[in-house]
């Protein structure tokens, strides 16, 4: 669900997993605004995911099957996860778009306590050529 204010914005979003595989759900919400120039954009996002238990477990746990010398089990609770994004799309034509997306997570709670996380925080970055249809 999105709500517009000019070039602000407030967006939410809940994510339930159901294949029966984790069960686990996440709530989102985050604010932002995008500028735009000419053929050019840029949208600014800070916002937290908030991730259930089952959900935080299945990504960050250590199922005792999974357990190694340097690895050992561990279960992880409910934990809250603020980002921040940063997207910027150009208009080559009026079909075809650039787009390339950034974005940092902290990693708090348990996530950071888990023997498989190395950082306390997660990087993740995307560019596309995207044509309109």
């Amino acid at each position: 669900m999105d709500y517009m204010f000019g070039q602000s914005f407030v967006s939410a979003s809940f994510l339930a997993e159901m294949t029966g595989k984790h069960d686990g759900f996440e709530l989102d919400l985050n604010l932002g605004r995008t500028s735009s120039f000419d053929r050019f954009s840029i949208t600014y996002t800070l916002g937290a995911s908030w991730r259930s238990r089952d959900l935080a477990d299945y990504q960050y746990g250590v199922r005792w099957s999974e357990v190694l010398d340097d690895r050992p089990a561990y279960s992880a609770d409910a934990t809250i996860v603020p980002y921040s994004e940063l997207s910027v799309e150009y208009s080559i034509s009026e079909k075809w778009k650039v787009i390339s997306f950034g974005q940092i997570s902290i990693l708090t709670g348990d996530i950071k306590s888990s023997p498989i996380v190395g950082s306390t925080a997660s990087f993740g970055i995307f560019s596309a050529l995207a044509r309109e249809f």
